[in-house]
């Protein structure tokens, strides 16, 4: 499946998979998960249904069928196939719940979301996001950061002391801000949408 919806927990990420055959459009899951999937309880019940042939407002009542736009519609609980092969599942980190999704899918949806520390996050191959902040565009990031700018700060300039950088990943800004221990910014247009720092604790 080309669509994952996980949680964070101490434990490593607990997901399942949505089917994406059956018109799952990018606007639509992003308002449900953000309107209606707000508290970790109500996250966990949705997890604890088991793979989804539909993503709707409500984990907790039996699907009614095609015209039920209420209710999710379970693959264990609504069409009776096997808790083994449709229950959720484990990762560790959010690299390993990327690379679960399905590299050959071609169409629909192609991406994660996780709630993790209470908010929603998209994640696309090296980028991650809050989804208040991001629109269907986001779905051409994968590992390129188009769309984006990253700045350094720069003490030694007298005038514009954020100076441009090229990269091509996420990962070699992490990287690159490890190396340099310096922090890099984000920005889309003029927005700042995160910065980041240099891990301290990596092994000397």
């Amino acid at each position: 499946m080309s669509l994952l919806i996980g949680i964070k927990q101490e434990d490593g990420i607990r997901y399942i998979s949505v089917s994406t055959e059956y018109g799952h459009k990018f606007d639509k899951v992003v308002s449900i998960l953000r309107n209606f999937y707000k508290s970790p309880e109500k996250v966990k019940t949705l997890i604890d249904l088991g793979n989804l042939h539909w993503l709707g407002p409500s984990p907790y009542n039996k699907s009614k069928g095609s015209e039920d736009l209420v209710n999710c519609e379970a693959i264990i609980r609504d069409r009776k196939l096997s808790p083994g092969k449709h229950g959720f599942c484990y990762t560790d980190t959010e690299e390993n719940f990327v690379k679960k999704l399905d590299r050959d899918c071609h169409y629909g949806l192609n991406c994660c979301f996780l709630f993790d520390e209470n908010e929603w996050h998209i994640l696309m191959g090296g980028h991650k996001e809050n989804i208040r902040t991001i629109d269907a565009s986001v779905l051409k990031k994968g590992t390129r950061m188009e769309g984006l700018s990253v700045y350094e700060y720069c003490l030694d300039q007298d005038y514009n002391r954020l100076s441009g950088k090229d990269f091509y990943t996420w990962q070699e800004v992490r990287l690159s801000a490890d190396e340099s221990n310096k922090p890099y910014y984000i920005f889309r247009g003029e927005k700042l949408l995160t910065i980041i720092h240099p891990n301290t604790n990596k092994a000397s």
